[in-house]
């Protein structure tokens, strides 16, 4: 099944703000995500449909972006992969000018000495426990 890149910025009917500039791509959600968790390919899947599945990522998993909306299983789901971005969940330890890396429960956490740096974060955490997160960048 081909998935398509969505390039007009109008279409994005997400309650997060997306740069004009964001690359988008549409995926198949393997099991519930929210918006602004951050999502690595389904490896569960087999052939292409490795490449075709994201689910909600882990520490240390493979960054492929920040989800725009909330979706469950099945569901095609659009995927911001790089650009600015606000909404992107974390744990609560993001600080402006914070390089960050893939935490638990797709949440993105600080930079440690053995992660790998996915985005910057270009504010403090807002929003209430278990609800952070702060405007951010990727770059590819």
């Amino acid at each position: 099944m081909p998935l398509d890149l969505v390039d007009n910025r109008n279409d994005i009917d997400s309650a997060l703000t997306v740069s004009k500039f964001a690359r988008i791509k549409d995926y198949i959600a393997g099991g519930t995500i929210s918006a602004g968790e951050h999502v690595t390919y389904d490896t569960s899947q087999t052939g292409e449909d490795r490449a075709n599945y994201v689910v909600q990522g882990g520490a240390g998993t493979h960054f492929v972006g920040i989800v725009l909306e909330d979706c469950v299983s099945g569901d095609k789901v659009r995927v911001s992969e790089d650009g600015y971005m606000e909404g992107a969940r974390t744990d609560g330890t993001a600080t402006a000018g914070a390089l960050l890396m893939t935490g638990a429960s797709g949440e993105l956490t600080i930079l440690t000495a053995t992660g790998t740096a996915v985005c910057v974060s270009l504010a403090a955490d807002t929003g209430g426990a278990g609800a952070e997160n702060v405007p951010i960048v990727m770059t590819r």
